[in-house]
């Protein structure tokens, strides 16, 4: 093209000539050419440093980007057919070839390029999402679903603009499907007349079937091949019979460690998978119990949960990766149940996953502390008591006493020497007058001596004041009843042959008269009439 009032180019510039033009704007050619579509101003089109390529049909396409500069735009054009059967999802991506430090921001626009301010575009990336604020991948997409109300048939324009102060190196790619991430490869199949997977496993999930949610047995590995395309994986493992069976100190341990795909991953993603766990439900990053970043690829990292944490005995993990396509990640995982055993089995067993102890020959006991071959040299077990000789009301034993883990015997005793027996007495008797003792190797006392006196039986205090309160109301029932008795004899008497009695209770100084077939009080005495 011509040129006039232009700053002249490179000698070696393929953009535009050397030679001037009377308009004094720049007559790009190539790839800068200014394209047909509307252009907005300061896209680049200007002064050649903006250029446009045309990516090719199919449903793969790919195109380099090299050392593109700070401020500039790279423009990239495709045409979507509107035929759903290849279509249906678009998705372009952004991946560094090289490290730096600046970001790359990705804009679509419908029939032009787009431009970095509001209005001059349909869709973006998130600003940062090149380059993430914690931890760096340097890479980015834009998904345009046939579901989205953005999606028309026609030229779209993809445009990458550089941020920052060094130039970025990285490759576009153009995928076209009729399924979501076309089924992640031979996870699934796709029925190209609904768009629909239908996923090879049932272990497979999602709509592109790139999820894995499966159950993973207590103490086997599960092994995930290097893939690309997925987020997250969910498991569970179900721990309850291993610890309603276990005893002592009881802890789950999940070992985990990720791998990548045949090429390595490159010095500059930083990006890690981190593996999170729960005991009520699949973890987020909001509510998992317990989180383990796996930093470096092949290298197993460990993360331990207590019982506690799993109630139900169900622990739940989410394998989260946040590495962005075209990297692969995989990764093996092991869920183990980890019991203490006591005192660790003193080092002569060794501890089963049940928190017990498996003793090695010759050693016995929940701790494998007994020494077996010890005990068969031993003349006794230390505490152990022996018959010596009988005593009034009862009967004298020697003690086992042990000077060394081998060496036991009982301590000699006679009637002389009762301070140094351990004194049982029979029925009827009871221990009194203890006066020594004997310390066993473990620091244990042993009561020794004393005498089987007599149990003298007595009447208490209790017992005097119940016989005298019982007496006492023999006493006075025996007044008051006997004189009511008396009275209520003579009535029953006279009941049975007619008649009355004086009782002496009717007033003035005569008796009162009862009729013993009707129990009124007949006249005599002026006194009240009344019945019984």
């Amino acid at each position: 093209g011509e040129m006039s009032i232009c700053t002249p180019p490179p000698p070696d510039d393929p953009r535009h000539t050397a030679e001037g033009c009377p308009t004094g704007m720049c007559t790009c050619t190539g790839n800068w050419a200014r394209p047909k579509a509307p252009v907005f101003e300061g896209l680049g089109f200007e002064d050649c440093s903006a250029a446009s390529y045309q990516l090719p049909e199919g449903p793969h396409s790919k195109h380099p980007v090299s050392s593109q500069p700070p401020g500039t735009w790279t423009f990239f054009n495709f045409t979507i057919s509107g035929d759903a059967h290849e279509d249906r999802y678009v998705f372009v991506a952004a991946t560094a070839t090289a490290n730096t430090t600046s970001d790359l921001e990705l804009y679509l626009a419908y029939w032009q390029p787009p431009g970095r301010q509001v209005g001059q575009y349909d869709l973006r990336s998130d600003p940062g999402d090149f380059r993430r604020r914690t931890r760096v991948d340097l890479s980015s997409g834009l998904n345009l679903p046939s579901s989205s109300a953005l999606y028309k048939p026609g030229t779209w324009f993809l445009g990458a603009y550089v941020v920052g102060d060094q130039p970025v190196s990285y490759v576009i790619e153009l995928f076209r499907s009729s399924c979501p991430n076309d089924c992640v490869g031979g996870r699934g199949t796709c029925a190209k007349d609904t768009g629909v997977c239908t996923c090879a496993k049932e272990e497979y999930e999602g709509e592109d079937c790139s999820r894995t949610s499966v159950r993973v047995p207590l103490g086997t590995t599960y092994t995930a091949e290097p893939r690309t395309a997925f987020a997250s994986d969910q498991f569970v493992v179900d721990a309850s019979e291993a610890l309603k069976a276990a005893s002592g100190i009881v802890t789950l341990t999940v070992e985990a460690a990720f791998t990548a795909g045949p090429s390595p991953l490159p010095a500059w993603v930083t990006e890690r998978p981190i593996l999170m766990a729960s005991g009520a439900g699949y973890p987020t990053w909001d509510n998992a119990t317990q989180r383990l970043m796996l930093n470096d690829v092949d290298v197993a990292a460990t993360m331990v949960l207590e019982a506690a944490k799993v109630p139900n005995g169900l622990l739940y993990l989410t394998f989260f990766n946040p590495i962005s396509y075209p990297y692969q990640v995989g990764y093996r995982l092991t869920v183990k149940l980890v019991a203490t055993c006591l005192s660790d089995c003193s080092g002569h067993g060794s501890c089963n996953m049940e928190g017990r102890c498996t003793c090695e020959d010759n050693w016995a006991g929940a701790d494998c502390s007994v020494d077996t071959a010890a005990l068969a040299k031993r003349a006794c077990q230390e505490g152990s008591l022996k018959q010596a000789f009988d005593v009034n009301g009862g009967s004298a034993y020697s003690v086992c006493v042990c000077s060394s883990p081998s060496e036991c015997t009982y301590v000699t005793t006679d009637s002389s020497s009762m301070d140094k027996a351990v004194v049982v007495c029979s029925s009827g008797y009871e221990l009194k007058g203890v006066n020594g003792k004997l310390v066993l190797s473990d620091g244990r006392e042993v009561p020794t001596g004393g005498i089987c006196a007599h149990i003298r039986r007595g009447t208490s205090g209790g017992m005097v004041f119940f016989y005298c309160m019982l007496t006492l109301a023999l006493f006075c029932g025996a007044v008051v009843g006997g004189r009511y008795g008396l009275e209520y004899y003579q009535q029953w008497r006279l009941a049975q042959v007619g008649g009355y009695t004086d009782m002496g209770s009717g007033g003035g100084g005569g008796g009162s008269l009862w009729d013993a077939f009707t129990g009124r009080k007949q006249g005599g005495g002026g006194g009240p009439t009344d019945t019984w």
